[in-house]
């Protein structure tokens, strides 16, 4: 599901844009503690609240806002928010995680879309090139 403010101002959920998009994915016990204390803090939270906003989704300024102050306090560089899922691709792919894991994980109906999304993002390694090359010419 979607959440996003229309014209009039009113929330509106959408289905999302396809059938792998809908789907469970894990989390590990460090979110899901966090996830856990944030609902024992907020009292009056449903099992069918928004993870944040509880009743109706944060606002993208909201988000926005946070987003660069966090970053502007580790200083680091800022991103756009859709950023944040090419780094967790990337992390997960530098990490040895199969890429059709990845592409589950992402909700892509297919490992050429994650591949062709994602792998771009993934920093070049001529050293490790140079090294491969020059080792694979000394053992011919």
């Amino acid at each position: 599901m979607t959440c996003f403010i229309a014209e009039n101002g009113k929330h509106v959920t959408v289905n999302s844009k396809s059938k792998s998009s809908m789907h469970t994915i894990s989390i590990d016990s460090v979110l899901m503690h966090e996830l856990l204390n944030l609902k024992n803090y907020y009292h009056n939270v449903k099992n069918d609240s928004l993870v944040f906003g509880n009743n109706k989704p944060l606002s993208t300024t909201t988000i926005e806002r946070k987003k660069n102050q966090y970053c502007y306090q580790a200083n680091v560089k800022q991103i756009k928010v859709h950023e944040f899922r090419h780094s967790h691709a990337c992390l997960l792919f530098m990490n040895n995680v199969p890429i059709d894991e990845i592409s589950y994980r992402l909700g892509h109906a297919t490992l050429s879309m994650t591949m062709d999304i994602y792998l771009k993002y993934l920093p070049k390694q001529e050293k490790r090139v140079l090294q491969t090359l020059n080792s694979l010419r000394l053992s011919s």
